[in-house]
Parts: C-alpha cells; sequence; structure tokens
C-alpha cells in the first residue's frame, strides 16, 4: 500500500516542478517575463485545483475503503453483496442522512474490527445464536471434542424448539465423532422435577460421547463460590479454539459471545477444570443421583 502513495506523492510533486522550470526558462534565457509570469499563475492554479480535487478524490476513496472493511472482498463475500453496500451508501445524499450513514460506517468497522484483532464479537441473540451453534456442531471435525456449561433449568432444553433442535445437533455431533462432556449446575431440588430430569436421559441414554456431569449449586456456594460467579451464565469451548460464552439465561432471550480469544479460552478451560473437580458422572438412576450428591 505504501508505493503507490509514493509514486502518487511523485506526481504531485512533479507538477510545480515542470511549472517552475517552465517559467525559469521563459524569465532568464528566453527573457519573456510576462509569459513566464502568466506560465507561474496559471501553472499555480492549477496545481491548487488538482490538490483539491485530490482531497475531494482521496477522501471518498477513504469512504469506499472503510466499506470495503465491511466485506471480505476476496473469498466469502459475493460481488453483488459489496455492490448492495456500496449502491445504498451512494444513494443517501440528503444532508440530514450523510452524518447518520458515516456512523454506520464506523459502527460495522468497530465491530469488524473487534473481530480482527480482540478475536472478540459483539453480542449475538435469538435465532443468530442458536443458528451459529448449530452451525459449529455441523462442520466440527471426527474426533472434535466440546466442554460445556449450563447453569439454565434443564425443562428449557426440550421444551424450546430452538433449544430442542440444539439437543438434536449435539446428539447427531456425539453419533458422528465428537465428544461432548457438558456440566449441569443445578440443584437437587431442580432434578426432583420429571422435565428436569428428561434433559439428563437424554444424555445418559445417548451416544457414549455424549457425557453429561452434574455439579450441585449449594456445593458450590459452600465449596468455592468464587468459582460459581466465574461460571456466570455457563458456556461452550469448540476444540479449544473458539468459544461462546452465554450472557443471559431463560425465560430471557439467548445470547451470547464469541471468542478466540487465547488468553479467554484459556481462562474458559480452567474455570471447566476446576469445576469437574466437583462434579460427578450423571446417571439416568434417582438412586445413583442421590449417592453423587453424598
Amino acid at each position: 500500500m505504501a508505493r503507490p502513495k509514493r509514486e502518487h506523492l511523485g506526481w504531485l510533486l512533479l507538477e510545480p516542478l515542470v511549472t517552475i522550470a517552465v517559467a525559469l526558462v521563459l524569465f532568464f534565457p528566453l527573457d519573456r517575463k510576462e509569459l513566464a509570469e502568466l506560465t507561474a499563475i496559471f501553472g499555480a492554479l492549477l496545481i491548487v485545483a488538482n490538490i483539491v480535487q485530490t482531497l475531494r478524490l482521496r477522501r471518498e476513496f477513504d469512504r469506499v475503503n472503510r466499506l470495503g472493511d465491511l466485506v471480505d472482498l476476496s473469498q466469502q463475500t459475493t460481488v453483488e453483496s459489496v455492490r448492495e453496500l456500496l449502491r445504498l451508501f451512494v444513494s443517501i445524499r440528503e444532508p440530514e442522512l450523510i452524518p447518520l450513514k458515516e456512523d454506520a460506517v464506523e459502527a460495522c468497522s468497530e465491530v469488524l474490527a473487534k473481530l480482527a484483532h480482540d478475536k472478540v464479537s459483539g453480542e449475538i441473540s435469538g435465532s443468530e445464536y442458536h443458528i451459529w451453534l448449530n452451525q459449529m456442531l455441523e462442520s466440527l471435525p471426527r474426533n472434535a471434542t466440546i466442554l460445556a456449561v449450563s447453569t439454565k433449568g434443564e425443562a428449557s432444553w426440550i421444551t424450546s424448539p430452538a433449544e430442542r433442535k440444539f439437543l438434536d445437533a449435539n446428539i447427531a455431533a456425539a453419533h458422528r465423532g465428537t465428544t461432548i462432556h457438558r456440566i449441569f449446575v443445578t440443584t437437587r431440588a431442580r432434578l426432583t422435577q420429571p422435565a428436569n430430569r428428561a434433559v439428563i436421559s437424554e444424555h445418559v441414554n445417548g451416544p457414549s460421547r455424549l457425557v453429561a456431569h452434574i455439579a450441585w449449586q449449594d456445593d458450590l456456594e459452600e465449596h468455592d463460590a468464587a468459582l460459581l460467579r466465574e461460571i456466570r451464565d455457563g458456556f461452550i469451548i469448540f476444540d479449544d479454539r473458539v468459544a461462546l460464552v452465554d450472557v443471559s439465561i431463560p425465560p430471557g432471550e439467548a445470547g451470547g459471545i464469541v471468542t478466540m480469544s487465547v488468553a479467554q479460552l484459556r481462562a474458559l478451560h480452567r474455570v471447566y477444570d476446576r469445576l469437574m473437580l466437583l462434579t460427578h458422572t450423571a446417571s439416568d438412576s434417582d438412586d445413583d443421583t442421590r449417592e453423587g450428591a453424598d
């Protein structure tokens, strides 16, 4: 990128140098002083006009470049997407809306910069939340590993259509060879209810690579309250490469933040390992559940 700028700067400097050289030739060797003065004046006016035009074009190209930051021009984004973005940007001509369209570009650029540099997304919620999770499950290679912590009411896994589909996607991924370890942070009172026990049974009676672990909330409050606070609303780590950290739990709208930050992934893995020390493997038997609680 630096080379075109240097070439452009060279052309800008060439014009005044040529103008000065011509004026000097006319003034001294040819003794055409009036013509030399006119050449200098008109040359200066042309140079100023060229600089103004160059600065205006540069501002326009800067806007287009910022739009280019919104899309991947070389790989995933289609030409139609780029054309549509540019069309919408250029079509906004009303003076009252110009600041708003500039703000829109800046906001999108900030989101992309956060993804590019910090490897952390803004919050995704609603259907986008579940679409992202299901796509991640489908794209995992064979023998991948998922580590997850769930704090929401277990019944929501089967009463919510989106959560039901996510549970089915977990079962399908386990059949394909993905190992999934999920820790349910729950209470003994919750697991006395059949609706909450049902999702545990789905894990226990599902494919062998789908493993449920139970962590009792009151045990955490007694033995490691700080860890309980760090768990917050739960998270899921995909093959130590990317994670989604939940920021809301039902009945509120599902939402989370995607991160590929190495430091955050390491911290989440450490929270998971610490939590595993206080769990037992889930069983479909009420007796085994009570035994694990002792």
